[in-house]
């Protein structure tokens, strides 16, 4: 997210949103308290009408039980998608163990098993 921030503030287009919209970009890091204050400001700039735009990443803070529900969201652009990390290891055993147990223990493939993760964490945010 950083990196398209980045690019669109290199090409002008962050600063051309900014003059429609306010813009919330999810910290990376900060206090829950600071991430709340931003909540309630998004959602104050929200109800008065203006609208908001609002950068988050997938499996990030924005995903811990919020619901943007009705005018809380009213479209989502998804950039790529979001994969476990490949090289974690309870990624490569849970891999490894289906792979091992897929036909005796009626399991996805590990491979199968670590795209059905991407596109649930993808339907699930959108």
């Amino acid at each position: 997210m950083a990196k398209l921030v980045k690019r669109m503030e290199d090409t002008g287009m962050y600063t051309a949103l900014r003059k429609v919209k306010k813009i919330f970009v999810e910290p990376r890091q900060g206090t829950t308290a600071d991430f709340e204050a931003m909540m309630r400001q998004y959602y104050s700039t929200i109800s008065g009408g203006k609208g908001a735009i609002f950068f988050a990443v997938f499996r990030g803070k924005v995903s811990e039980g919020l619901d943007f529900a009705d005018e809380n969201a009213r479209a989502v652009i998804s950039i790529g998608i979001p994969f476990p990390a490949l090289k974690d290891e309870k990624v490569i055993q849970k891999r490894l163990y289906n792979d091992h147990h897929s036909r005796t223990k009626n399991l996805l493939p590990g491979a199968q098993w670590y795209d059905k993760q991407a596109y649930r964490a993808l339907n699930q945010a959108l």
